[in-house]
């Protein structure tokens, strides 16, 4: 992934995401219950205070939680928003703060955790009509882990959980766009 995207150069300087925003061509509905990790690799070691995503269609939901995950070797979120179900009520560009965060080490896999309950028609926009053996190439899915580029994890989920104790995951060929700093 590229990073260190600059959405303003003197305040919010992006220093992770997902997918370069210039590449957004869809949306990924979320079902819910289910959690969607997505890999990204900052380029600095930083801590992040804020997650941003475009909600492209949005809903009435019971929960609502951005999550970092460690990229192979995933067990507790090491970032996480509170519980924010207004976030998804309508179609907008959200910002969200960080109520648990650590240091992410730069050049190093994180995954991106979207988990949204209550609802399945919510959609986030993001990089989509890709395979998701192509988006996913040479990857192996591993039970209780987040292995892939771009999967699902877990089902009726409520909060952000423990990977460790979820099944194989779902591969993925779309792509959330989240930017982080």
């Amino acid at each position: 992934p590229i990073t260190n995207y600059a959405t303003n150069a003197t305040t919010n300087v992006t220093k992770a995401w997902t997918i370069p925003p210039e590449v957004v061509n869809s949306s990924q509905p979320l079902t819910g219950g289910l959690l969607y990790c997505f890999e990204f690799i900052p380029s600095t070691t930083f801590t992040p205070a804020k997650v941003g995503f475009r909600v492209a269609t949005g809903a009435t939901a019971t929960h609502f939680y951005v999550g970092v995950y460690n990229f192979y070797g995933a067990s507790t979120p090491i970032c996480a928003t509170a519980d924010t179900p207004t976030a998804v009520a309508t179609t907008s560009y959200q910002t969200l703060s960080f109520t648990t965060t650590t240091s992410l080490t730069g050049g190093t896999k994180y995954a991106l955790a979207f988990l949204v309950s209550g609802t399945s028609s919510v959609a986030i926009n993001a990089y989509g009509g890709v395979a998701a053996t192509i988006t996913n190439l040479n990857m192996t899915n591993s039970p209780e882990d987040i292995t892939l580029r771009s999967q699902t994890i877990g089902s009726s989920l409520t909060a952000l959980p423990d990977v460790s104790t979820l099944s194989t995951a779902t591969a993925l060929g779309a792509v959330i766009f989240g930017a982080l700093w």
